[in-house]
């Protein structure tokens, strides 16, 4: 079975005010603490940026640019299924740096229960943390002709699966794994979490 994972590194981290996949977090950039956890347990990884330049050092990875240049993660993750060797493709941001491979691997177990996986929280969806079929690669496509940059509006023209809670809760017990970072607030939230984290694995 031939795993994907496609890696959106795109956005301008405008509400950072610096590129967030070059964050300190832990002992490493918190891109690194992404593609570590998920380079164990996939064939493939894609990376979608509009700076290849600036990723060279990464290993095992391959570097695609937008295909679509300033469409967001619509446009990422359209990028990232065309150039995608598999059918079935997880897609995350470099800014989820608390990713979780049993929860990943829970997510991918469901994969042809749609054209879309998408974890449910009592927070929000999590489309950018999700399983997509290359089979939506024309809605996306006619989507992004037509100006459209909400990957949830396009929900309604696909087959949807959605995760609930109470399934993910036994492989991410605070669903950690849903934990994204797009502000200073964020970041320096996160830091703390991951400094729980890290006390309460050294406590054992």
């Amino acid at each position: 079975m031939f795993k994907t994972a496609i890696i959106l590194a795109g956005g301008k981290s405008t509400r950072m005010g610096e590129d967030k996949a070059f964050l300190p977090f832990g002992d490493r950039p918190m891109l690194q603490r992404v593609v570590d956890e998920l380079r164990p347990h996939f064939d493939d990884l894609i990376l979608v940026t509009n700076a290849p330049e600036q990723y060279l050092d990464l290993e095992d990875i391959r570097l695609v640019t937008d295909v679509e240049p300033g469409q967001g993660p619509l446009g990422g993750i359209f990028t990232g299924l065309l150039a995608s060797r598999g059918r079935h493709n997880l897609v995350v941001g470099c800014d989820y740096p608390f990713l979780n491979h049993l929860l990943l691997d829970y997510l991918w177990s469901l994969r042809t229960w749609g054209d879309v996986v998408v974890p449910l929280t009592h927070e929000a969806l999590a489309p950018i943390c999700a399983i997509y079929d290359r089979r939506v690669l024309p809605v996306l496509g006619e989507a992004l002709e037509q100006g459209e940059r909400s990957v949830m509006g396009l929900f309604p023209r696909l087959t949807v699966h959605y995760v609930r809670e109470d399934e993910l809760l036994p492989y991410d017990p605070q669903l950690l794994s849903f934990r994204n970072v797009n502000t200073p607030e964020d970041y320096r939230q996160a830091l703390t979490a991951l400094g729980a984290t890290e006390a309460e694995s050294g406590s054992k």
